[in-house]
């Protein structure tokens, strides 16, 4: 192997472990930051990969200011860095096709707080159905079609996102916020870990 190719191999194992590096679970960055979760659940009737996201709308209360997010319906939780702290509603939700425009969208009201250097677990839990139904006039083709809701966090879901959430890297840096652990689903899966 020449001097070269050795140069080549370093800077793509380089630029591969930076690219892991910054999808890692966050650490705090300054004493004020905040860290959302957003418990999601996804019931799979069908291989095919039509929709690519959720976007939710986030409004600050008391002054409107507003962000979009993008949740990965495949993922176990959506994850926000760095929102100021404070309250907070998801005001909306609308799924996304893979190749751009909105199928739906949802009115929501899920308000929920930010404290500084804690985590925020939602107090809701979002359900994604993604299912395939055959068409009655044309055999061997189907109509896809994804539905959402949200109801409060299970204490199943809780259990397995807090799992999820001790065995990420950066976990300990950050607090539980009050709010988060006084939420029944939470506090019993606490006990049971």
């Amino acid at each position: 192997m020449n001097h070269t190719a050795i140069q080549r191999t370093g800077l793509i194992f380089a630029f591969v472990g930076l690219l892991l590096s910054c999808t890692s679970f966050p650490s705090p960055k300054s004493g004020d930051d905040t860290l959302l979760i957003i418990p999601v659940s996804t019931s799979r009737e069908t291989s095919e990969q039509f929709f690519e996201n959720c976007e939710v709308r986030i409004v600050r209360v008391g002054d409107y200011w507003e962000t979009l997010y993008q949740i990965d319906p495949n993922s176990h939780y959506g994850m926000i860095e760095g929102l100021p702290p404070g309250q907070y509603a998801i005001r909306e939700v609308a799924a996304k096709y893979k190749e751009g425009g909105t199928v739906w969208a949802k009115k929501a009201d899920i308000e929920f707080s930010l404290i500084p250097n804690c985590i925020t677990i939602l107090p809701q839990e979002f359900f994604f159905r993604i299912i395939e139904i055959p068409k009655k006039d044309k055999p061997g083709e189907f109509i896809y079609e994804m539905s959402l809701s949200w109801g409060d966090l299970r204490q199943s879901t809780a259990k397995k996102l807090l799992k999820r959430l001790l065995e990420e890297e950066n976990y300990q840096f950050w607090e539980l916020s009050e709010n988060t652990k006084e939420n029944q689903a939470v506090s019993q899966a606490l006990s049971e870990l």
